[in-house]
């Protein structure tokens, strides 16, 4: 998530000032005073005071020193300088290339950051925000460190690492972890720059990236399998949910009636369909955020990132998040209608169809059964993630979310 949509839901100066301090005096054994700067800094100013100058982006989504190299930028050109929309793409490839240049960069920058002591070897870093955790790349040095941010649930975190080093075990195209850190608020990983399939020019290599990384995330799926109970399991996911909207403190009451009865309308459509069909599931370890923008494709190879939202779900959910788009959920009742109809583009159709554990075309009443199953692990998802106490308001992903979850669930009645 960028810096300017983090700034919407949450105190993200003050958090990045606790957590870079937290993590520099870690790593450097020295105590940094940093200031956050909301608005584009006075550098002449913050050298007076005898700050090291950050320069940010927020919609680059970028922190980093006037003196940087350019070699520092690439993976965020490479996100950034190809827009997915075509009439955008002139425009934003200038803008991207003024805002990550020397000239450009001090007065395209919307925030600073000062920073005293001075940071060594600053010109090889940068600061990438991110919606559990800080990134600091080093291209130079080869790694990339991921913080979880200060007052930040460590339970994502702890999941990555877990399924990181599992998936490490199969095989699977993940950037190999280097150290991690004591007290596990923290790790290191190769260096990896990659374009988002998303946003290559060449549709044919976007393509072969994704069946290159569905290939390897079925390793892992083949791996874990086992079977549950349909409805132990549904059980399990309820009482989640439940949990979740008691302990959120940005719902209304009226919201929460309303989740709350959405919960029991979805267990209710299960128990509806259980009987027309077998009382078993196919459940795995899942990336859990499976989408274009999480696979990188460079020289070397394609690469799966960010999988802090893994977790043991049914053994299809990648599938859904991906061929449904979940992670941009305005629309999603009018995709799953697409998809039980056989409309959605060939390119999702073909993740869903050669996925481990999704039968098709054999059981119309188990897909359906399915789908249900993926709005309740969705809604604990997107519940899970804006319980942060931190934060001032709902993501808008939730709130899109929370209005697509009963057409969605209307479609597969």
């Amino acid at each position: 998530m960028r810096i300017s949509l983090l700034l919407q839901r949450e105190p993200f100066g003050e958090i990045l000032e606790k957590t870079l301090s937290r993590f520099w005096k870690l790593q450097y054994g020295q105590d940094f005073q940093i200031r956050w700067y909301g608005n584009r800094p006075n550098i002449k100013a913050m050298q007076k005071r005898g700050e090291q100058v950050w320069l940010g982006n927020i919609y680059l989504n970028a922190i980093f020193t006037p003196d940087v190299e350019q070699a520092a930028f690439d993976p965020i050109c490479r996100e950034f300088a190809h827009s997915v929309v075509r009439w955008r793409r002139p425009l934003q490839r200038a803008y991207v290339s003024a805002a990550s240049s020397h000239w450009g960069a001090p007065w395209l920058s919307q925030v600073g950051l000062g920073v005293s002591l001075p940071i060594p070897n600053t010109e090889t870093k940068l600061i990438v925000g991110g919606n559990h955790k800080i990134r600091i790349l080093d291209h130079r040095e080869g790694l990339a460190y991921a913080v979880l941010k200060e007052g930040f649930d460590p339970v994502f975190m702890q999941r990555e690492l877990e399924t990181r080093r599992l998936v490490e075990q199969y095989g699977v195209l993940v950037p190999p972890l280097e150290e991690v850190g004591k007290d596990g608020y923290w790790f290191s990983e190769r260096y990896v720059s990659g374009t988002p399939t998303n946003r290559l020019a060449d549709a044919s290599v976007a393509q072969q990236a994704l069946e290159d990384a569905t290939q390897s995330l079925h390793l892992l799926l083949n791996a874990t399998m086992r079977e549950e109970s349909v409805s132990e399991y549904a059980g399990q996911l309820a009482e989640r949910a439940r949990w979740h909207i008691l302990a959120n403190h940005l719902l209304s009451k009226n919201q929460k009636e309303s989740l709350k009865q959405t919960v029991e309308d979805l267990i209710g459509r299960i128990d509806a369909l259980l009987p027309a069909t077998e009382n078993h599931i196919v459940t795995a370890v899942t990336h859990g955020d499976f989408q274009p923008a999480n696979i990188l494709v460079n020289e070397d190879r394609v690469w799966l990132i960010d999988w802090e939202y893994s977790s043991r779900r049914q053994a299809g959910y990648d599938a859904f998040v991906y061929g449904l788009r979940s992670r941009f959920p305005k629309g999603l009742s009018k995709r799953i209608q697409k998809l039980e109809q056989e409309e959605l583009e060939s390119e999702f159709l073909l993740v869903v169809d050669n996925w481990p554990g999704l039968e098709r075309h054999n059981d119309s009443t188990r897909w359906r059964l399915r789908l249900v199953l993926f709005l309740l692990e969705e809604l604990v998802l997107y519940l899970e993630e804006n319980e942060n106490p931190s934060f001032w308001c709902l993501g808008q992903g939730f709130l899109d979310f929370e209005k697509e979850l009963w057409p969605s669930l209307q479609v597969l009645i």
